[in-house]
């Protein structure tokens, strides 16, 4: 087993870990919340293609500009690689869930709603503040409304839609353009218990199956700020009347980007959930046609 461990600022932790998991047989963030910057530790079974990742790893700091710090490629024994990658991964409570590995030996909270996902070739643990900020907007919607149809886009490893699917009980679509992805999401969904409510497929935002579903109560979407903002007219024209739009995978500094590609879409901002330097949008669509004067205005 090889390693190798990046030191990348905080709020680019999903950006490189989520450019690099096609590379990699596995890849894990170790969380230290009072750090400016995560250890992201890949892993190979095989010797890594090195030259293809130094050529990733300079593009994504063109499109972040920001710079990972590497450290030298290392051997672990392969006995020992799963509590590397477990180290970071401690049980989290968000909203009303909890979310815990394999590995962890605590039980789960009676009065929480459990999911189980582990280091995986998608990405989406929890660990990440995007990832918890959706999961705390999925239990300040269910305070409000009980959706019927429901789509989870650019799943990853499912772990939002299983938190819809064992929130509200209802059957929902999952889409992401990963395979990888997909399959991820349909096996975590069988560890949890969900699978039959979980209808998980490859596609994106433009895809038949997503149109042919719709119109939707309740949407997430955590992918990044600028494929957010360009779907914008897609994602609310799938949204019923009284429909909720859940958004991440944007910095606090992007909020004014992505709200004002939903506003002219008839779309009203419900709450903004901010975790570290990340934010989650909740959004509406009205059941009658807002006045632009009432919308919320950054």
């Amino acid at each position: 087993m090889h390693t190798l461990t990046l030191s990348v600022p905080n709020a680019y932790v999903e950006v490189f870990s989520d450019g690099l998991q096609d590379l990699a047989a596995a890849v894990a963030a170790h969380v230290n919340e009072h750090a400016g910057e995560q250890e992201i530790t890949l892993y190979f079974e095989t010797p890594p293609d090195k030259p293809a990742i130094t050529a990733r790893l300079a593009l994504l700091t063109e499109v972040t500009g920001a710079v990972a710090r590497k450290a030298p490629y290392a051997s672990l024994p392969v006995t020992d690689w799963l509590s590397h990658v477990y180290r970071g991964l401690h049980p989290l409570h968000l909203g009303r869930f909890y979310v815990y590995g394999s590995h962890s030996a605590e039980a789960p909270p009676a009065a929480a709603i459990p999911i189980r996902v582990d280091a995986a070739t998608a990405f989406g643990s929890g660990h990440h503040a995007t990832t918890a900020a959706c999961l705390i907007a999925l239990s300040e919607v269910a305070k409000n409304k009980i959706p019927l149809r429901m789509l989870d886009l650019g799943c990853g490893s499912g772990i939002l839609a299983m938190g819809m699917a064992k929130l509200f009980r209802k059957r929902l679509l999952a889409l992401d353009t990963d395979p990888e992805a997909v399959r991820v999401t349909t096996a975590n969904a069988h560890l949890n218990g969900c699978a039959a409510m979980i209808d998980a497929a490859v596609g994106g935002s433009d895809s038949p199956t997503l149109k042919s579903r719709a119109p939707y109560d309740l949407v997430t979407a955590n992918i990044l700020a600028r494929p957010l903002a360009q779907m914008a007219h897609e994602l609310s024209a799938a949204l019923a009347p009284g429909g909720m739009l859940i958004l991440s995978g944007l910095l606090t500094k992007q909020e004014r980007l992505v709200i004002n590609a939903y506003l002219p879409q008839g779309l009203a901002l419900v709450k903004i959930i901010r975790r570290e330097e990340w934010s989650a949008l909740i959004l509406k669509r009205p059941y009658a046609p807002v006045p632009k004067e009432v919308l919320y205005a950054l």
